[in-house]
């Protein structure tokens, strides 16, 4: 296996870019949110599948953002879906 070595301009460019990815998850999927119909029985799972992509794309946003202020523990928990 090889290892790499990034310079640190490599690897905070590697941090923007997927903390650029992580809030385009997070637009994309808000907007499926707000435009899948709500009545529509057929389009609950969906909805309820975007939802969990938001609440884990949250962690992701906090750790890659260095949100230091957000708990562990909590985090742990919208990862295991409690």
């Amino acid at each position: 296996m090889s290892s790499t070595t990034f310079t640190r301009k490599q690897r905070a460019e590697r941090l923007a870019i997927a903390l650029d990815a992580s809030y385009e998850m997070e637009m994309v999927s808000r907007h499926l949110n707000k435009e899948l119909p709500m009545e529509q029985p057929e389009y609950q799972h969906l909805r309820a599948l975007v939802i969990r992509v938001l609440h884990l794309n949250s962690v992701v946003m906090s750790v890659l953002s260095g949100d230091d202020g957000r708990d562990t523990a909590e985090m742990r928990r919208v990862m295991e879906g409690l």
